[in-house]
This record gives C-alpha cells, sequence and structure tokens, in this order.
C-alpha cells in the first residue's frame, strides 16, 4: 500500500482534508490553527518565515 492509500485513510480517520483551501477567515479550525501559528512565531517556537497568504491577524480575530 502506497502513502496516498495511507494518506487518505488518516485524512478519512480524523475528519482532515488537505485538498480544501485554508480559509481562517471563515472556517474555525483553520482560524484555530491560524491563531497556533501565530503564537508560536510570536514565542519563537517556531521560526518565523514569509506565509505563503498574507493574512492580517487583527482583522482576522476581529471576524470570529
Amino acid at each position: 500500500m502506497g502513502f496516498k492509500f495511507h494518506q487518505e485513510m488518516l485524512n478519512h480517520t480524523i475528519g482532515v482534508s488537505l485538498k480544501k483551501p485554508y480559509s481562517p477567515y471563515i472556517d474555525n479550525e483553520d482560524y484555530l490553527i491560524e491563531t497556533i501559528l501565530v503564537r508560536a512565531f510570536e514565542s519563537g517556537r517556531l521560526q518565523n518565515q514569509p506565509p505563503a497568504v498574507a493574512i492580517d491577524y487583527d482583522k482576522l480575530t476581529e471576524s470570529w
């Protein structure tokens, strides 16, 4: 069994789809992920890097 099969089984088991777009302004789970990332960058736990898609976190938190 290949990687793709195992990835699809994992996605199905935990209810995550890597095929759906990242939408922190719409999807609460994506918003929580963004919050975790922002806090990790601010605390130095993750090395800061430019985002693939710019997100205004202050505006994002106002929408939730």
